[in-house]
């Protein structure tokens, strides 16, 4: 079917049934939000997405949630919690303790608190993006106790605080 033929028989189906035009509207909207999803993959981007398509039709709702709120780290907290207690707290702004086991700095240069000896089983981490690095001395310093300030986020089904500056390290 080439281009023409394409865009006559999907103007067709838009004018003959509204329903399949809500449904192909709610359809592109879902593919670009993936592609704004995937284009931020990798976790270089610190805002979430929640889409929301309501009864089949195209609208849509976005949640954007920017955790590098200056301010996020310097708010009192909901609770205070172990590393192991954060993923049934997401979504809260709260304090976070457990051992640093590992510092991880990937190929991106987003480094990883890695809370467990195996990082894939365990079900938190603290992430420092790239471009907030350089604001932390000496990684390495925090292979020890520590107490992290922050919102408990989820990233593939785990809780993690992404840190945007010292002060949210105790």
């Amino acid at each position: 079917m080439d281009t023409n033929t394409f865009k006559e028989t999907l103007s067709s189906v838009i004018k003959n049934n509204k329903k399949a035009a809500a449904i192909i509207g709610g359809t592109i909207i879902i593919i670009v939000i993936g592609i704004l999803i995937v284009m931020s993959a990798g976790r270089g981007n610190s805002e979430t997405i929640q889409l929301r398509v309501n009864g089949g039709t195209n609208s849509a709702n976005q949640n954007l949630t920017n955790s590098s709120d200056p301010n996020s780290a310097h708010q009192i907290g909901d609770g205070d919690y172990d590393y192991t207690e954060a993923v049934d707290h997401i979504g809260e702004k709260a304090t976070v303790s457990g051992t640093v086991q590992k510092v991880f700095t990937s190929k991106s240069g987003t480094v990883f608190l890695d809370f467990c000896e195996n990082f894939q089983t365990c079900t938190f981490s603290a992430v420092i993006f790239a471009s907030d690095v350089s604001k932390f001395r000496n990684l390495s310093q925090y292979e020890r106790k520590v107490r992290l300030s922050g919102l408990i986020k989820s990233y593939q089904g785990k809780a993690e605080i992404i840190l945007n500056g010292p002060e949210q390290i105790e």
